[in-house]
């Protein structure tokens, strides 16, 4: 039995390098990766972001964590595995199947977002509920994962429901001091990541300003979340899933759901989608307790529909450019001094894989920098005398006449 679980585990690797390497080489680094990466500040809590610029100046840091991220998110099969685990081998195997080809976890594994660490964050929190063991005595345990997935990021707010529900579970007879404990261990987080928030209110107004902006759409967001849903069960998953959860009466696990939802109806994005994931895969693994040839079902339909869900978001993607580290090999290696300038509007992902300072594209800057980077037409370039044209395709790269 080892040797077998040591060859699933191994085999699960295999499929998390896979999809991670996808991601670095059909994608790319996103800009708000390259945030995380270079530990800039951004809306989220600092405690992952932090971790992740300990690496800061490594070669390979990007693909790194990439690998970690996949890893985790596949890894997390075995939590899914155990829910059913009073289940036959056959159904337990079909709602592993849902998890690892469902078309967030494809699409998602590899990428370095707080989402990732969410929704893996949840499932555990999920699994903590759901699972019928006294984990009500590790109740500190639960409030130290508590504390840190809401400083990895807000969203893990969501899920504040069910991890309530994990910390009052399995423990009826409690006194009236352990419940006191218990809801403190449950609050404090709370209270301390609202401190912390009202320290940074440049995130706070931008989070607000999103929010207004948005609510005049609200017919828009409406429908963008109805897609966002269907994404993060991958067509059936979002059926079966949600009728599970109803059938299941696990309030807890509704209210996290229904809270996911809000979040996504005002502000969420199609990686939003895998928040979603945790709950649908525990209402389908309540759902069979009761009709298990549903959850073969939808193994069987996600893992046909996933390639066509992932085909139509691919063929959605522009064309990449060329990326910045590209464009540095293109200026030349001993081209090291001065500042890169950029025309039109670039991410994050310029600065973490430049040497050279990054700046946007102004005329009187040009006798600083060491190369310009036309990201829309540089007409003024074609006047510049002591500037030379490298490459034209996909994109403008100038450097200064030798």
């Amino acid at each position: 039995m080892n040797a077998r679980r040591t060859a699933a585990m191994l085999g699960l690797e295999l499929y998390a390098l896979m999809l991670a390497c996808a991601q670095h080489v059909l994608i790319g680094l996103r800009s708000e990766e390259a945030m995380h990466l270079l530990g800039i500040f951004s809306a989220h809590p600092p405690l992952a972001r932090f971790l992740l610029s300990l690496f800061d100046g490594w070669a390979y840091q990007e693909i790194f964590w990439r690998i970690v991220f996949a890893t985790l998110l596949v890894q997390a099969v075995w939590l899914v595995l155990d829910l059913s685990r009073d289940l036959a081998r056959s159904v337990r195997i079909s709602v592993a199947v849902t998890w690892l080809f469902s078309v967030p976890v494809v699409l998602q594994a590899g990428t370095v977002t707080m989402t990732s660490l969410t929704a893996v964050q949840g499932l555990l929190f999920v699994w903590l509920l759901l699972s019928g063991r006294d984990v009500a005595r590790y109740a500190w345990g639960i409030g130290l994962l508590w504390m840190a997935s809401l400083f990895t990021a807000y969203q893990a707010l969501l899920f504040a429901p069910v991890v309530w529900g994990a910390l009052r579970s399995q423990d009826p007879a409690a006194t009236p001091a352990q419940r006191r404990m218990r809801l403190g261990i449950w609050l404090v987080p709370m209270l301390l990541l609202g401190l912390f928030a009202l320290t940074h209110p440049l995130a706070l107004m931008d989070m607000v300003s999103q929010v207004t902006g948005r609510m005049d759409l609200l017919a828009d967001r409406s429908r963008d979340a109805g897609r966002i849903l269907l994404l993060g069960g991958s067509g059936i998953l979002s059926v079966t899933g949600i009728i599970g959860l109803l059938l299941a009466r696990r309030w807890v696990l509704l209210q996290s759901f229904l809270l996911i939802f809000a979040y996504i109806v005002v502000l969420g994005t199609d990686g939003d989608a895998l928040l979603l994931l945790p709950l649908l895969i525990a209402g389908l693994s309540t759902l069979a307790h009761s009709w298990r040839w549903v959850a073969i079902a939808t193994a069987v339909l996600v893992f046909v529909g996933s390639p066509v869900w992932c085909r139509s978001f691919f063929s959605s993607l522009p064309a990449r450019r060329m990326d910045p580290a590209s464009v540095l090999g293109v200026i030349g290696a001993t081209d090291r001094s001065g500042v890169l300038l950029i025309a039109g509007p670039f991410g994050y992902e310029w600065q973490y894989a430049s040497e050279l300072p990054v700046r946007r594209y102004a005329a009187r800057r040009l006798s600083e920098a060491a190369a310009v980077v036309c990201l829309q037409p540089c007409e003024e370039m074609e006047r510049q005398e002591r500037w030379e044209r490298i490459t034209k395709d996909p994109v403008e790269v100038w450097r200064p006449l030798r």
